[in-house]
């Protein structure tokens, strides 16, 4: 005899092989549908990046509305520093209108009778 015989285990290898040379071929196909398809990130994460974005001004929306603004000074402060501006405008043309406490912000509003001699930007200042 001169053709030459294969022990079942031998045969076992060889087939599992043959298995495992296919597998990987297929893996290989897969990993180059994901290569053709370089286009596809910038979408999502640029949908991504917009709903971030989205989630985020709704959370700040909805924190800013629940949070109240009310002042850090007590209220006997606030008519303290009232009377006093009251009184440094009780004199002269320029007069106290009224104070407004937020969160951290003291807002002293006063009238006066003319324009003053300043540019848009120094007024805004």
């Amino acid at each position: 005899m001169t053709q030459r015989t294969i022990k079942h285990g031998d045969w076992v290898k060889i087939v599992e092989s043959r298995t495992e040379q296919k597998k990987q071929s297929l893996r290989k196909g897969s990993r180059k549908k994901v290569v053709l398809s370089k286009k596809a990130p910038f979408p999502i994460i640029s949908m991504l990046l917009a709903g971030f974005i989205i989630l985020a001004s709704a959370w700040m929306y909805f924190f800013e509305e629940n949070t109240t603004h009310s002042s850090l000074l007590n209220v006997d402060t606030q008519n303290k520093i009232s009377r006093y501006f009251s009184k440094q405008f009780m004199m002269g043309s320029w007069q106290f209108k009224q104070a407004k406490f937020d969160t951290g912000e003291v807002n002293i509003f006063i009238s006066i009778p003319q324009k003053l001699a300043m540019n848009k930007n120094e007024l805004e200042v």
